[in-house]
């Protein structure tokens, strides 16, 4: 071989050294997460561990006390079993049968709209029963109100109030606009879907 078929990398000592730093930091970096995702998988098996017993089971297991100490995750944690032995005891109140039957107000309508109609949003609220409330004032007034449930792929959770079903955008603009003179509002604090 002659000398023209390599070539030889030089690297001085604080070159090297640099690279073995860097790989180090990594190996540190990579081990950290490993650890930490480690963690949260071992509460997810422990958490379904906890759902697939019986409530007997779960309520007769008395808490380890905790020493008294600066020991702020560990405190948490605790606060987190009683609230979730808490949430079993009340869940084994609620399953007991009641005498008195449950009468429940009757709901708005919860639909979906047709994707040919357009409608007026009116609001949008992240509890159900706000939403409900709106929906039930407007049907009072006369509209044709529903409420949108979450898709699955909304990042939050809203509960949308919708008024119409309009043939056209004509319609629904013109509905729009007599909506905010009513309301006092802008025409803009509305928004026209399809």
């Amino acid at each position: 071989m002659s000398n023209k078929d390599y070539r030889e990398l030089q690297l001085s000592s604080s070159q090297l050294i640099l690279i073995f730093i860097a790989i180090l930091v990594l190996g540190i970096v990579v081990f950290l997460l490993g650890v930490s995702v480690g963690k949260k998988q071992g509460k997810i098996v422990e958490e379904t561990q906890l759902a697939g017993k019986p409530a007997e089971q779960i309520i007769e297991q008395k808490p380890v006390p905790q020493k008294e100490s600066g020991d702020p995750i560990g405190q948490e944690l605790e606060s987190h079993k009683k609230a979730g032995e808490d949430k079993v005891q009340q869940e084994k109140i609620e399953a007991e049968p009641i005498v008195k039957p449950k009468v429940e107000p009757p709901k708005p309508t919860v639909s979906s709209p047709s994707q040919n109609a357009y409608w007026i949003q009116i609001g949008a609220y992240s509890n159900q029963q706000n939403a409900n409330k709106l929906a039930e004032e407007y049907k009072q007034k006369g509209y044709n109100a529903v409420v949108i449930e979450p898709s699955p792929s909304d990042r939050r959770k809203l509960y949308r109030v919708r008024l119409g079903g309009y043939a056209t955008r004509a319609l629904a603009e013109d509905a729009r606009d007599k909506l905010a003179q009513q309301e006092n509002k802008k025409e803009t604090d509305y928004l026209i879907i399809r």
